[in-house]
């Protein structure tokens, strides 16, 4: 939970995902069903510090842009990768009914498979929005793919990035959180300008 508002996670093969929004510092309140004797909150040169509520239980504060990963009892197997987004997304935020936007709104799941986003368009996922598609861009310049939104690439049945550059040029990607669960998660070739 989020300052008592309950976030989804995600789990992944590699780990679980949070991801949410706040313009300021929050409680964050980790319950890990299964127990655990002791939890470490990662990187820990961030020095992040937490209270252990119960045998399940963890609370620790967070900020806009913290990555956190919390782990129990030293296993890789039950981590949380927690990503903390600014929840004001108004610098640089297109508007919906922008004619070259691409736009996927707060707090649904797309199941697109796959999407190509051409010259001159902007493919934009609000934050709390999740696009199960693998995202492509191709012969194109002068587009973006922006948010704070989850693009997730993974187990839809194509074998290729999450995210794909290929002979483009002027291409920005910037705050989305991109899974793959096979091959790379972006893929950039025969491009220029490209700003990740």
């Amino acid at each position: 939970t989020v300052n008592g508002v309950r976030q989804t996670v995600y789990p992944t093969d590699e780990g679980q995902i949070c991801t949410f929004g706040c313009d300021e510092e929050v409680q964050v309140k980790v319950i890990n069903v299964q127990g655990f004797d002791e939890a470490v909150l990662r990187p820990l040169s961030k020095n992040y510090t937490y209270e252990k509520l119960d045998a399940q239980t963890i609370v620790f504060t967070a900020r806009p842009y913290d990555r956190i990963v919390a782990e129990f009892d030293s296993s890789e197997d039950k981590q949380l990768f927690i990503f903390v987004n600014p929840k004001s997304e108004t610098a640089g935020k297109p508007s919906k009914d922008d004619p070259d936007v691409i736009y996927y709104e707060a707090g649904k799941d797309y199941d697109v498979k796959h999407i190509k986003v051409p010259s001159g368009k902007t493919l934009y996922l609000e934050g709390g929005a999740v696009l199960n598609a693998k995202v492509y861009m191709q012969d194109s310049e002068n587009c973006k793919v922006k948010g704070f939104g989850i693009v997730n690439g993974m187990d839809n049945g194509v074998e290729v990035s999450g995210v794909r550059v290929q002979n483009c040029s002027n291409v920005e990607i910037s705050g989305v959180t991109i899974l793959n669960n096979t091959g790379r998660v972006c893929f950039n070739a025969m491009s220029s300008n490209i700003l990740i």
